[in-house]
């Protein structure tokens, strides 16, 4: 029976992969420069789509699926792979979410996309510790990379749709996904022969170059929106016109909505754009020292607790690493 039940929820893995949908599509778009492009834009729009998301009726049988392949991959590098596309899955969820309006799911989505992304970066870092960065794990590797790239992009895109509560949290996701790339990064770019204190200096400058270029392509992500959002309200307020002049009160009060709505959004993105002039060099820069002192304080207490507390302490935190794995 048990042989049977495998049989069936490998049978039913090997169909859900298609409700999820995800186009991965070759291009010569350069995501790398400090400019962000409609190319760039509808690019990601196009990779980052799927058919399903939550509250459909079929999502609950593509988590299940994504759940089952997850379980039954126990090769390390085919995991990686499994979790680089189901982080580019969540965020593509979350931006359709996101256009809709549901702000909440979008957000949480987000956040579990940066979660698959670290356990992907995490899988490729420990392969190539300890058997070597070969072709394959380096084209796994490469993937990742790129799809982490985009993703920031998608994330900054979802940002410009949030609440600025939202926003906030938005922006940490960014923050720890540059960090992700940079790791990938870093490992890529590395011979075999690096001491610890190497790997470390050169994820740190592979995580500055990053955070700067984030930086550059968010100022100009935010006057190409605005640019966009301005564009639509002159439309709109040409239709809102037209409406009227036919006496269309139904659709003119429709119109108005849609313009009042769009009218927030350029005063939400003129307030982005006069931080980013007031104070250059913020934001991404400040999650990131954040993170990094919170982790450095968090190790220090652990060495502190395990000095004073000997074995017991040792096997406690032994338990609560394997718990979170």
């Amino acid at each position: 029976m048990k042989a049977i039940a495998v049989a069936i929820l490998l049978a039913l893995a090997s169909i859900m992969p298609a409700l999820a949908q995800t186009t991965t599509i070759e291009t010569n778009v350069d995501f790398d420069s400090p400019v962000v492009t409609d190319a760039q834009i509808q690019s990601v729009e196009t990779e980052f789509s799927t058919a399903t998301v939550p509250g459909d009726f079929s999502y609950p049988f593509k988590r299940f699926g994504e759940w089952v392949r997850d379980v039954f991959t126990f090769d390390r590098k085919a995991k990686a792979e499994l979790k680089v596309e189901f982080a580019r899955e969540r965020l593509a969820e979350a931006r359709l979410l996101a256009e809709e309006g549901e702000s909440d799911q979008a957000e949480d989505l987000a956040l579990e996309s940066e979660g698959q992304a670290e356990d992907a970066q995490e899988l490729i870092s420990e392969e190539s510790e300890e058997n070597g960065l070969g072709e394959d794990v380096r084209e796994i590797a490469r993937t990742a990379e790129d799809v982490l790239q985009k993703s920031i992009l998608v994330l900054q895109l979802v940002r410009e749709k949030v609440p600025e509560q939202a926003q906030e949290r938005i922006d940490a996701v960014i923050g720890r996904m540059i960090g992700h790339r940079a790791e990938i990064r870093a490992r890529i770019e590395a011979r075999h022969n690096e001491t610890e204190s190497e790997m470390e200096d050169l994820v740190e400058e592979r995580r500055e170059e990053i955070r700067i270029r984030v930086e550059q392509r968010f100022e100009s992500l935010s006057e190409k929106l605005l640019q966009r959002t301005e564009e639509k309200v002159d439309e709109l307020e040409e239709e809102l016109a037209e409406a009227q002049a036919e006496g269309d009160e139904d659709k003119s009060a429709e119109i108005a909505e849609k313009i009042e709505s769009l009218q927030s959004r350029i005063e939400n993105l003129q307030e982005t754009r006069a931080e980013i002039d007031q104070r250059p060099g913020t934001g991404i820069e400040v999650e990131i020292e954040e993170e990094t002192e919170i982790e450095s304080e968090t190790e220090m207490e652990d060495d502190s607790d395990s000095g004073n507390s000997g074995t017991g302490s040792a096997s406690a935190g032994m338990g609560m690493q394997e718990s979170m794995q």
